[in-house]
């Protein structure tokens, strides 16, 4: 709006054309004996008033334009279509963006802290608007659709984030630059493939390539850059090199809160009520949680900087092997087993990878559906998938938790 309304200087010269027009049209009368009141602007403006007011159709209206103009004299200026009437009235195209907004209307989801990190970080990146920020995503998948089949493709999708978001996962904007395919999933050894794709997001940080601009008809210096990750937990493990245990939580770190249940033999997360406002009624809450009084914060926010201080001297060998494979393998686990981290993943080689916020994402289809299934699954009690068993209810004997639901009898 500001710049529609101040910024002449930053118009172009079409732009500037259309201006001069409009300014034309506001002095142009609408035939030779009208008043000077009723200029060709103003006129246009006026029947275009009376059709949003009244709800007129654009067929209708254009029935009316030619009525009318049989009635005014010849050579009179009024517009002939709906479109030629709002060319007149509305020349300039104001600039519209579309955002996205809460269902429930609390929020837009407008231009992310990450995006203005690097904005604010990286100016030169900024200026070139039709620069490209990706998103990287892998995941396993069996192609043969069978089980018994150890074979394991993973492929490494970039999906352009300068788009509008409901553009961002069609096929068309999508590429995929890398397939990995083999016997074996690649676990942490993926950076060994990733190389390939990391050596050319560098070049298209520093140098850029140039390419063609068929809108503008111009070449230019295009840059690139990955402004996030986007995986499952199995395929953030295998990027970020981040280690499974009691720390394991991808944003907590260190804070991280959990618990091992000795009958259901997993590892949980706890202390959900950290994150909630001080004043929360859930944080006085005891019998309908663990029956304590949640009185700390939430987690402190690790930086990129933070987590590079972990893993910046973290070394270990990639690839196996064949000879002594799993005892290698095995030994290997053993020496980071207390460790926070497998490895230093190769995406910090990328100039602006500790900049970020966040760097790893975890995607949402299988957020919703591994929540919604276990949900669902404990509702209806089904087979397998319900999360409320005897283990479960055994656990919570241990930790002396809703005891009204211990099991009973000689089997508890």
């Amino acid at each position: 709006m500001v710049r529609d309304a101040m910024g002449f200087d930053e118009y172009t010269e079409a732009e500037m054309k259309k201006l001069k027009r409009l300014m034309a049209d506001m002095r142009t009368p609408l035939h030779q004996s009208c008043k000077a009141k009723y200029s060709k602007l103003f006129a246009t403006l006026t029947l275009l008033q009376l059709k949003a007011t009244y709800h007129w159709t654009d067929r209708s209206f254009d029935a009316l334009l030619h009525r009318l103009e049989d009635m005014l004299p010849e050579g009179n200026e009024l517009p002939k279509t709906t479109y030629e009437a709002k060319q007149i009235v509305c020349p300039m195209g104001l600039e519209v963006k579309k955002i996205d907004a809460c269902k429930n209307d609390c929020i837009l989801y407008h231009d992310a802290i990450q995006w203005h990190v690097i904005d604010s970080k990286y100016a030169s990146f900024k200026d070139e608007p039709r620069n490209i920020r990706f998103a990287l995503s892998t995941d396993g998948m069996n192609p043969f659709d069978n089980r018994s089949s150890s074979h394991s493709v993973w492929p490494v999708l970039l999906s352009i984030y300068n788009i509008p978001s409901w553009l961002c996962n069609r096929r068309k904007y999508m590429m995929m630059p890398l397939l990995i395919s083999g016997p074996h999933q690649p676990g942490n050894d993926i950076d060994v493939y990733l190389r390939l794709v990391v050596d050319e997001l560098k070049t298209l940080w520093s140098d850029g390539v140039k390419v063609y601009d068929g809108f503008k008809r111009e070449s230019f210096k295009l840059r690139a850059m990955v402004l996030t990750s986007i995986t499952d937990v199995l395929g953030h493990r295998c990027l970020s090199g981040q280690s499974k245990g009691e720390k394991d939580c991808f944003q907590c770190l260190d804070d991280t809160e959990s618990l091992w249940l000795n009958n259901s033999k997993k590892r949980v997360y706890i202390r959900h009520r950290r994150f909630l406002s001080r004043s929360h009624p859930y944080r006085l809450m005891k019998c309908q949680f663990d029956g304590t009084i949640e009185k700390g914060s939430a987690p402190r926010h690790f930086t990129g900087h933070d987590v590079y201080d972990q893993v910046k001297d973290v070394n270990v060998t990639l690839g196996k092997n064949k000879k002594s494979a799993l005892g290698k393998r095995k030994r290997k686990e053993e020496e980071v087993a207390d460790k926070r981290w497998k490895k230093k993943s190769i995406l910090w080689e990328l100039p602006y990878w500790k900049d970020l916020a966040v760097r790893h994402s975890i995607d949402v289809m299988h957020v919703t559906k591994n929540v919604c299934g276990s949900l669902l699954g404990t509702l209806l009690n089904t087979k397998g998938k319900s999360k409320d068993h005897a283990n479960a209810r055994a656990d919570m004997k241990d930790l002396d938790i809703r005891p009204e639901l211990c099991p009973e009898g000689p089997s508890a």
